[in-house]
């Protein structure tokens, strides 16, 4: 029988971990997941630090209304990463430390001790490649690891409230989706033997698979909205070779979901999705209009005024080589070209060139370049710049503070992707450029920029 009677008299989660991995003034991160949404957004992904004292350190988390997921790390020490942790209001956890583990205990340890075992079994389960030109083994291998873990979860459903069995469960049955439908972005070698592997997939998800109907599935799943983006992709894209594009997204999500599943949903593919093209005003007006959730139509409605070309461009102060505080606003008068990127990045290195003409082009106009990067450590960004590989020496250059994509400039301008381009007009107004330079040799991008001058 389901417990769901655990005296749980106070909101704050309190965890304990101790040691001999453990290293003295050790910094430990630890993160929220508000709404469980997994995505890299300030507003959704809260992040804190403790330190470590005598091998032993201590993380308090205020105010927590239902079960949420949190990840736990450490900057230096021999500490596995706590990943994707669910815990609920009033849990009191004791975590001791090994070189390659960990133990739980506490009056909810039987809950911790299965979201362990569960995480070690994703973990070490061998999953065979695609080499062998066929995508069954892995599907069978998908299938054969979702049955373990549920019988898993089965076993131990006492140990659980009811809405932390909900949330894994629902957990469970998207995952297992997520493996199927994510193929298509994750094997390309399968890919390239398109139409072959999408029937495959299809005969085998129509005989061996069957989810539950969308209303019984928790909507604070961590999973359920990057399986539907998923599902969504392979069953309305790939089955039919037309690309992906958010408007008959947002369309399919109104339609068919309600409550705090489809604010959720939208959300996500809004934050996660690596371009946006064509005009979605309508379809974020209704989602806005529908909204059960106050905090979740807030940023919407910032997605749809960003959108929207004409909008305020957000007042942004960062710091540039030099070490001065540059502002946005500082050049009131002239339009701005954004340009979002971070060293590694393969696509903002395949950019630089194409923006590298483009900057000769207007030199000396009244027009400036901004390269905004997100890198932490300012030696990197500052070799980056120098290479040229990136973005040019010679535009303005400014980094995000150590604050990486979490920083307020990225949540503002709803940056999901790099390289993401912006235009502001002379007087402040926000513009999308909707064509990649790399697509057609800037054209789109010079038009802009000419017609703002």
């Amino acid at each position: 029988m389901q417990s769901n009677s655990f005296c749980q008299v106070s909101n704050i989660v309190s965890i304990i971990g101790t040691g001999v991995t453990l290293k003295n003034d050790d910094s430990v991160s630890f993160s929220i997941a508000r709404f469980n949404l997994d995505v890299a957004n300030k507003k959704f992904y809260i992040k804190n630090k403790t330190v470590v004292k005598n091998q032993e350190f201590k993380i308090t988390i205020p105010d927590l209304v239902e079960p949420t997921y949190i990840n736990i790390s450490a900057q230096r020490s021999g500490m596995p990463l706590l990943y994707h942790f669910l815990v609920s209001p009033g849990d009191n956890i004791n975590l001791t430390f090994f070189e390659n583990d960990y133990t739980v205990s506490g009056d909810r340890s039987g809950c911790f001790e299965l979201q362990h075992k569960m995480r070690s079994m994703i973990n070490h389960s061998p999953m065979p490649t695609s080499s062998t030109g066929t995508i069954l083994p892995y599907l069978k291998s998908v299938d054969s690891l979702a049955r373990s873990l549920q019988n898993l979860l089965n076993e131990n459903k006492s140990l659980l409230t009811v809405q932390e069995w909900d949330i894994l469960n629902t957990d469970l049955i998207t995952f297992k989706g997520f493996q199927y439908y994510h193929i298509n972005a994750s094997m390309p070698e399968i890919k390239a033997q398109r139409p072959g592997y999408i029937s495959d997939i299809k005969s085998y998800l129509a005989s061996n698979i069957t989810f539950r109907s969308q209303i019984n599935l928790s909507a604070n799943s961590l999973y359920y909205a990057e399986y539907l983006l998923e599902k969504f992709k392979f069953d309305s894209c790939a089955v039919i070779n037309r690309p992906f594009e958010m408007k008959p997204y947002l369309q399919y999500l109104l339609k068919n979901l309600s409550g705090l599943q489809r604010d959720k949903s939208i959300v996500y593919a809004l934050i996660k999705s690596k371009e946006i093209s064509g005009d979605i005003t309508e379809e974020l007006n209704l989602a806005i209009a529908k909204a059960s959730n106050p905090e979740l139509a807030t940023t919407i409605t910032e997605f749809r005024n960003l959108k929207t070309d004409g909008a305020t461009a957000f007042d942004f102060s960062l710091t540039d080589v030099n070490g001065k505080q540059v502002k946005l606003s500082d050049f009131r008068g002239k339009p701005v070209i954004l340009d979002f990127w971070f060293t590694g990045c393969a696509a903002c290195r395949e950019l630089a060139p194409y923006m590298k003409k483009i900057e000769e082009k207007f030199a000396g106009q009244n027009v400036k370049f901004i390269g905004i990067s997100i890198d932490k450590d300012r030696n990197t960004w500052r070799e980056s710049i120098k290479s040229n590989k990136y973005v040019s020496p010679e535009i303005i250059n400014l980094i995000t503070n150590g604050n990486g994509n979490l920083d307020t400039v990225i949540d503002r301008y709803k940056v999901s992707s790099y390289p993401s381009l912006f235009l502001i007009d002379k007087n402040g107004k926000l513009f999308n450029i909707q064509n990649d330079p790399r697509a057609d040799d800037g054209a789109h991008l010079k038009g802009m920029i000419e017609k703002n001058l």
